[in-house]
């Protein structure tokens, strides 16, 4: 004889011994029928967890996932020190390269990003034309608001340590541009000098590739480090150098993590 859930069976044959006229059988059946719905009425309590309507079981995991949500926008402070050629030749001193970068994550893995960085870029060229001149020998210096833009790849990881690629295009605008020029290489006695003062602005005229890793040290917290080449696409300056310049970012880059609370409720 099965049993449905919370239901008492009687067997009639202890019914028909007992249930003789004054043994009070009613009483104690009521008795017993009135326990089982106390039961049955406590374990009908229970707690119900409300979901938002249109939201599937499967959806409210994942999103218990990702309670801890990444902000979309990152900041980042970046220094190089910067070697720079007409047309990838020989170089002469160390430049630098320092700012600002903002990045903006499309995804997890990709993001889009600017800057705004202050460069000094010391070059050397040989066989330069200037005005109506040449030159066999040629020293330039330009300071100038380096302005990249670039789209960024980041493999993805489980680690701390994450490589990224990135592929953009900067604009060179001159604050000053010193030039030395040397008609006969082997006299450094005969030597001639411009200068011009915020009179060029470049625009995306430079091709900016590079490849890096950066190292989790904090929740919010990256390092980076990222060797990069920048090609020219056109001239830049007073007299449309070539201008290339290789070296290697070292940043710190803030990425907050957005904490996304859970409310519940119950009844």
């Amino acid at each position: 004889l099965q049993r449905a859930p919370n239901q008492v069976v009687v067997d009639n044959t202890d019914k028909e011994r007992s249930a003789t006229p004054g043994t009070g059988y009613t009483a104690k059946v009521s008795q017993v029928l009135l326990a089982v719905d106390s039961v049955t009425a406590d374990s009908a309590i229970v707690t119900v967890e409300e979901k938002p309507m249109g939201m599937s079981e499967d959806s409210v995991a994942d999103d218990e996932k990702k309670s801890d949500r990444w902000s979309r926008l990152a900041l980042k402070v970046s220094y190089s020190p910067d070697w720079s050629a007409n047309k990838f030749g020989k170089t002469s001193s160390v430049g630098k390269t320092y700012g600002l970068f903002v990045e903006y994550y499309i995804a997890r893995s990709l993001s889009v990003s600017a800057g705004f960085l202050y460069a000094q870029k010391l070059y050397t060229a040989e066989n330069l034309e200037y005005s109506i001149y040449t030159a066999e020998y040629e020293e330039g210096e330009c300071r100038m608001w380096d302005v990249p833009v670039a789209i960024n790849y980041y493999l993805p990881s489980t680690s701390k340590l994450q490589f990224f690629a990135s592929l953009g295009l900067s604009s060179y605008l001159m604050n000053n541009e010193r030039y030395k020029y040397y008609p006969d290489a082997t006299n450094p006695y005969l030597v001639y000098g411009d200068e011009f003062h915020k009179k060029n602005k470049d625009w995306f005229k430079i091709l900016n590739v590079s490849l890096g890793a950066q190292l989790r040290i904090r929740p919010s917290l990256y390092l980076q480090v990222e060797p990069f080449v920048k090609a020219p696409l056109l001239g830049v300056g007073e007299w449309d150098i070539a201008l290339s310049s290789i070296g290697t970012f070292v940043s710190l880059k803030f990425q907050p993590k957005l904490k996304h609370n859970e409310t519940k409720r119950s009844r």
